[in-house]
């Protein structure tokens, strides 16, 4: 009898062990699914931004997958690189988003050549 109490026990240990892997892999899952749309949402926003078409709003929210993403762009000279003579910028874009309590972000960056600058003798 002994052993059958035993044995019942470990199966339960175990099954309550893949149980929570389940629920784990259920969460990371959801989360993969809020970054990737995130990530989404800010390629979109660069596209956009290198397309020339600026959106109204330096930040708006877009709603995918039944969730808010706030997002946040902003499009500032690059003073480092002197060759490009104000016409290279650096783009940026913020993607926020809450889940249970906590706020999530993603930010992506691009350089962004306005006109091509004319190099002599070339």
């Amino acid at each position: 009898m002994l052993e059958v109490v035993v044995a019942i026990v470990i199966i339960t240990v175990a099954l309550l062990a893949i149980a929570s892997m389940f629920v784990q892999a259920t969460h990371s899952g959801i989360s993969a699914e809020e970054y990737a749309a995130a990530a989404y949402v800010a390629q979109k926003t660069l596209e956009k931004l290198k397309a020339g078409r600026m959106p109204e709003s330096t930040e708006y929210t877009v709603k995918r997958n039944n969730r808010d993403y706030k997002v946040i762009w902003s499009k500032t000279p690059d003073t480092v690189h002197a060759y490009a003579k104000g016409k290279l910028y650096k783009a940026s874009v913020a993607v926020e988003w809450q889940n249970k309590g906590r706020t999530n972000s993603l930010e992506l960056h691009t350089n962004l050549l306005e006109e091509i600058p004319q190099y002599p003798g070339i």
